[in-house]
């Protein structure tokens, strides 16, 4: 059994146009379904019996997410982490939400991307600190990760700098959870990353999988598209099988 940590408290000063600063990040609707549902489906589809429960580390209008999922979504007991507006970091939020933590596992998500993936796989290869890692698009805006032939991360590559390493950080990661609760209260999550990657400490699994991020407006378009033609190709499924 494993428990799942999704950090949902941004406030999505990018997406403005789109949130109207009315609701959170991942709360933005696709075909009048909030993103949140997709990533919450997509891990509970891969995963099943496998979760113990879901923490999901609130903050920004995280009221509008208790009152949407409220405590058990698919059979899974969903509980909630609320750093109010102390503004406590991606790696404070986790500090906080790894009180409720009771497994040693620990897989860490961000609310706001999208990669589907084999998570049982990931979790056979783990190994104290674990990254998801996808293939780099040129048209993305993130920096690379250098890999070693072991699949150990070496180093990050900001965006902008030369660089032939093919893989980016795919927003998913398996912790120990005595990670987690060393983390410091107010931090980021890239930076306590960049401490483990200097220690050797961080394995990357690779795939190529398809990876959004809905960060931007651009980017939230480029994965409404995608779940527009995902629901056209389902319906013509359905309909050719009656």
């Amino acid at each position: 059994m494993i428990d799942v940590i999704l950090l949902v408290g941004g406030e999505g000063k990018r997406l403005r146009e789109i949130t109207k600063n009315r609701l959170p990040k991942p709360m933005v609707k696709i075909e009048g379904i909030p993103f949140l549902r997709y990533k919450l489906d997509e891990i509970i589809n891969e995963m099943g019996d496998s979760i113990n429960k879901i923490i999901l580390a609130i903050g920004y209008l995280g009221d509008m997410i208790v009152d949407y999922f409220g405590y058990n979504y698919r059979g899974i007991n969903i509980i909630y982490s609320n750093e109010g507006n102390d503004k406590l970091g991606t790696g404070g939020a986790l500090k906080k939400a790894s009180e409720l933590i009771e497994t040693d596992i620990v897989l860490v998500g961000y609310g706001d991307v999208f990669c589907s993936i084999n998570l049982n796989e990931m979790i056979k290869v783990h190994s104290k600190v674990t990254i998801l890692t996808t293939k780099y698009r040129p048209d993305m805006r993130f920096g690379r990760l250098r890999i070693n032939q072991e699949n150990k991360v070496t180093d990050f590559i900001p965006k902008g700098n030369e660089t032939e390493e093919e893989y980016i950080d795919g927003g998913l990661y398996l912790f120990n959870k005595e990670v987690l609760r060393i983390m410091p209260i107010y931090s980021q999550l890239d930076k306590v990353l960049e401490k483990y990657i200097l220690e050797g400490e961080v394995l990357a699994y690779k795939v190529e999988n398809i990876f959004f991020d809905i960060g931007t407006p651009k980017d939230f378009d480029v994965y409404v598209k995608y779940k527009q033609h995902e629901i056209i190709v389902h319906k013509d499924h359905m309909n050719s099988a009656i």
